[in-house]
């Protein structure tokens, strides 16, 4: 998964909880892991900047 960026949003597959990204990911290494119901969130919407 690429880095989320601000305003993007996933959703879980199995029980459809979503969340938004409201910070961008500033790590110079590695990549946040969302997960719900033992597996990964997926990317609904990208931002717009993105």
């Amino acid at each position: 998964m690429s880095k989320p960026y601000q305003g993007d949003t996933f959703k879980c597959e199995s029980c459809g909880m979503e969340i938004e990204v409201k910070a961008p990911c500033n790590c110079d290494s590695g990549d946040p892991i969302f997960a719900c119901c033992g597996t990964s969130m997926k990317k609904q919407t990208a931002a717009a900047s993105a």
